[in-house]
């Protein structure tokens, strides 16, 4: 006899690309057994536009911007402090309505687990409705907060954060993880999974020829999660790029061509893994998605340190260092325009050794146990 479909709420911060362009692999896994899945979020619509497309009787999307007030930053690379504990102040302070809504949702749609990546709030309304609860990630945002909460008002926010965390089920832990509060007394509920990640789609070959790069010529992606780069983080082709490369700026822009062998892409046009695995070096910074992605195919990254984001640490420790190519370049340079000594540096790491392997396919085992837990079963 067939097991029932499964009715799954999956909540996603909207506050970085990393947490959503991840959980689309996942959500596609479970999508694949024939269960329904509802995702919860204010990312932008495209990035699940395939998923929306594909499985168009199995998977909606509820874009919520009130679910959870994220990290503000003052620019691709630096966290607005101040701003940051404003949001979670006012996001606490007025959270009780959002928690009815969200109650009255979960009720209403009848579902029979909630994954989470990696609002808290969502987290204890389905201990409140008596729904398992699985958080998929690689760090929880009050441990974010507590790394910048410098007063004892800030760190009493932080607490109200980690207390919410406490009501889930269940983490299934991602590589490249840091600390997770609320269950570092807990281990028995922490489940460690492979990398979950994109792949590319298209060949090297495939991308480079629709965009015009010889196949031979080295090439450097510039790309900052949806953050615009102005004219004083290097968006100057003399600065930015090698003798002999050719470069690609993923923005929000449409296209445009800087020079011959510089352009800006429209990254929503693009599906990110096809243009990593079509460059010979990454620019941008340390988020999941970005250094996942490169870890996933091989590529080198230079990334510039975020002021004040705890989660780099575990990204770079214990992501990129094992398993991956990774140069750091110093802010000062970053805005300067001084990029080219980091580039070449990153380009010729290939050459001189090859990185521990890793799997890539987390999200068949993260689904299982989504399903097992569902279903009542012993993790």
């Amino acid at each position: 006899m067939d097991e029932k479909q499964l009715n799954i709420g999956f909540y996603i911060t909207g506050h970085g690309f990393g947490h959503a362009t991840r959980a689309t692999v996942t959500i596609h896994r479970l999508l694949t057994l024939g269960h329904r899945v509802t995702i919860i979020s204010s990312t932008p619509t495209f990035i699940y536009q395939d998923l929306l497309s594909t499985f168009p009787h199995t998977c909606a999307l509820r874009n919520i911007a009130t679910l959870d007030p994220g990290v503000a930053q003052k620019d691709a690379v630096t966290v607005d402090v101040d701003v940051t504990m404003d949001r979670l102040r006012t996001f606490l302070d007025g959270m009780e309505g959002v928690a009815q809504q969200e109650a009255e949702w979960m009720r209403g749609e009848g579902l029979d687990v909630v994954c989470l990546d990696a609002p808290f709030l969502p987290a204890r309304v389905a201990k409140e409705v008596g729904i398992p609860s699985v958080m998929i990630t690689n760090f929880t945002f009050d441990a974010i907060f507590d790394a910048i909460a410098l007063t004892p008002s800030d760190k009493a926010l932080v607490a109200r954060c980690a207390e919410m965390y406490t009501h889930t089920s269940y983490l299934i832990r991602i590589p490249g993880h840091i600390s997770i509060p609320a269950f570092t007394a807990h281990p028995s509920r922490i489940i460690d999974v492979p990398l979950i990640v994109r792949k590319s789609k298209l060949t090297r070959d495939n991308v480079r020829a629709i965009l015009d790069i010889p196949l031979t010529a080295p090439c450097v992606l510039i790309t900052f999660g949806g953050f615009e780069l102005s004219h004083s983080d290097g968006d100057n082709p003399q600065h930015v790029l090698p003798d002999g490369w050719y470069g690609l700026i993923a923005s929000p822009r449409a296209d445009t061509a800087l020079s011959r062998r510089l352009r800006r892409i429209c990254a929503e046009k693009w599906y990110m893994p096809d243009l990593i695995n079509a460059a010979d070096v990454v620019v941008g910074k340390c988020g999941y998605g970005t250094c996942s992605e490169v870890v996933a195919h091989g590529v080198p990254l230079v990334y510039v340190p975020r002021s004040g984001f705890a989660e780099e640490e575990g990204l770079v420790e214990n992501l990129m260092k094992p398993y991956g190519y990774a140069v750091q370049m110093p802010q000062r340079h970053f805005y300067e325009g001084r990029w080219e000594p980091y580039i070449l540096q990153a380009a010729a790491m290939k050459k001189k050794y090859t990185p521990r392997a890793i799997d890539c396919d987390g999200e068949v085992e993260a689904s299982r146990i989504v399903v097992d837990l569902a279903r009542g079963r012993r993790l």
